[in-house]
């Protein structure tokens, strides 16, 4: 046996349900910054509902294509995983998040998960002296989510 599934259905509605549950919803972001100083601005934003447990797990890619400082091209990309609760209308993260891939030219360049108590982000990060960055930046997300609900 190879050790791989076969995805069998009578109709398209129910390949796709079985399929994202196997992979999950899929979405893709894309932003573009420009004259970035330090700052985290958001790539994507998702809801938790009510009594949902959401696990999210996001591939991004970022390059720089401009800008006052640092070397047009440098690249990144860094795969995250982070586990989100809703409990009576609070969103919260389950434990860290746990960071599979970090590659990256820049180190003042990465991201990240962010709650702000509604939403989840993902975030590009930027870090470093204030006067240091002026970076032009493209970021790509994709974007995996498994949900669970109490009922």
């Amino acid at each position: 046996m190879s050790g791989r599934a076969l995805l069998e259905a009578d109709s398209t509605e129910i390949f796709r349900q079985e399929l994202q549950s196997a992979i999950g919803a899929v979405r893709g972001a894309r932003v573009v910054i420009q004259n970035q100083r330090v700052g985290s601005p958001t790539i994507d934003e998702f809801p938790v509902g009510l009594g949902k447990t959401v696990r999210i797990r996001s591939v991004i890619l970022a390059r720089q294509f401009g800008g006052s400082n640092g070397t047009l091209g440098d690249s990144g990309s860094w795969e995250m995983v982070g586990t989100f609760k809703n409990i009576s209308g609070t969103v919260s993260q389950v434990d860290e998040t746990t960071f599979y891939v970090t590659h990256e030219d820049n180190s003042d360049v990465g991201v990240r998960f962010f709650t702000d108590g509604f939403k989840v982000y993902v975030q590009g990060q930027f870090t470093g002296a204030t006067d240091s960055l002026g970076l032009d930046y493209v970021f790509s997300a994709y974007t995996y989510i498994h949900e669970l609900s109490e009922i």
